[in-house]
């Protein structure tokens, strides 16, 4: 297919210091900054440069183009609102978090079921869903979250890929 020709480049190293020569929009770590304790489980596995900064613009445009976004009403504290982004769902079963449950859509993008491949192949772990968020610009967020819904398992692994304007990508400890 079209989409497989524009994904052909096997990932980058996990991190690059600052002082290294990179371009512009690729996304580097001083050092890496993540925690490791006996209470904590997380892994994290950065892939700079896991898509091509070109086919990364070409993927952000058909996605852009053929993705069904629609903006969802939110409900926290009993008080609806309209979420500040678009998203879209991709997954045999209805996926349900913050009370908004998203219908199935077995229907996967074939630009989407190529990134799908692509993450197995280079993780060794299957993935059967995808939650897509499309931040429109600066004023559209997500809130702090957990991925800890029970559909999700015990101990969910999250692949993200993010396309378009370079923004902060944030992890922290979940409060006690």
């Amino acid at each position: 297919t079209a989409a497989r020709s524009h994904l052909s480049q096997t990932p980058g190293r996990a991190w690059k210091s600052k002082e290294q020569q990179r371009p512009d929009r690729e996304f580097v770590f001083r050092e890496p900054q993540l925690l490791m304790t006996v209470l904590s489980a997380l892994r994290v596995r950065l892939y700079p440069g896991f898509v091509d900064l070109k086919e990364a613009d070409w993927i952000l445009e058909r996605l852009c183009q053929d993705v069904p976004w629609k903006q969802r009403m939110g409900i926290r504290e009993d008080i609806t609102y309209l979420q500040p982004r678009l998203t879209a769902w991709y997954g045999e079963l209805p996926y349900t978090y913050s009370r908004i449950t998203m219908d199935p859509n077995p229907h996967w993008h074939p630009v989407l079921c190529t990134l799908k491949s692509r993450i197995e192949e280079n993780t060794g772990h299957t993935f059967n869903s995808l939650l897509c968020n499309l931040y429109r610009d600066e004023k559209d967020s997500v809130d702090w979250h957990s991925d800890d819904e029970p559909s999700l398992g015990s101990c969910p692994i999250i692949a993200s890929l993010s396309f378009g304007a370079t923004r902060t990508f944030e992890m922290r400890k979940k409060p006690p």
